[in-house]
């Protein structure tokens, strides 16, 4: 094709193009032959491409060593996703180094990461390598949430429905379930199973809502 033509002539938007191509079609092999050419051309997309390839193991065996130096060169470009891909991998370490992975997660999440902030959210929530605080945690996922991260909003979603501390209350527990409802049909609106069992029990029960069976069953059904 002329895209084919133009891609093996060096033309770099084509070469994109036709690796995106391939990775749409789960072409794995053909994807990662590409992106790595447009990864020696300097197009930090194709780098962080290539390091999730090598992270999950498409078109290639899963090499989390290569993943990471991917990741590291996208991080060098000034990629967010790329510093956020680093700490997701440090993360996973027998012995996490928790002051580094905070770091990347803050420079990601300056740079604009929804997931970064998400995963900040989750840190905050659970206190690793930080003192437990929810609302540092709820701010985090609301950030992440405005920034389309569908796990924040799922995230935040929960926090509102179950209940968090709130420091300037002392131990009182604050839940706001007409939040909560508003996230979760949020969330499951661009697909999230949890998000839809949350919203189909909710509406099962009237619980902040009229009491709808028939719009219960058919969440149950989508999920």
């Amino acid at each position: 094709t002329l895209f084919e033509k133009s891609a093996q002539n060096g033309n770099l938007a084509s070469m994109v193009f036709i690796a995106d191509i391939y990775n749409k079609n789960k072409q794995y092999g053909e994807a990662l032959k590409w992106y790595e050419k447009c990864s020696k051309a300097g197009l930090t997309h194709a780098k962080l491409v290539i390091g999730r390839m090598y992270a999950e193991g498409q078109g290639t065996s899963i090499d989390k060593k290569k993943a990471e130096l991917y990741f590291k060169e996208a991080s060098e470009c000034g990629s967010a996703e790329g510093m956020f891909e680093c700490a997701k991998l440090l993360v996973e370490d027998q012995q996490p180094n928790f002051k580094k992975i905070m770091s990347l997660l803050f420079k990601s999440a300056d740079g604009g990461c929804g997931e970064a902030m998400n995963m900040l959210g989750l840190m905050y929530r659970e206190g690793l390598g930080v003192i437990p605080d929810e609302n540092r945690a709820k701010v985090w996922f609301t950030r992440g949430s405005d920034r389309s991260c569908n796990q924040a909003t799922l995230n935040l979603a929960k926090m509102n429905y179950e209940g968090f501390h709130c420091t300037k209350n002392g131990k009182e527990m604050i839940k706001d379930i007409p939040a909560a409802i508003e996230l979760f049909t949020k969330a499951s609106k661009k697909g999230s199973i949890v998000a839809k069992l949350y919203l189909a029990k909710i509406i099962k029960s009237g619980e902040g809502c009229a009491r709808d069976e028939t719009r219960a069953g058919e969440l149950y059904m989508e999920a």
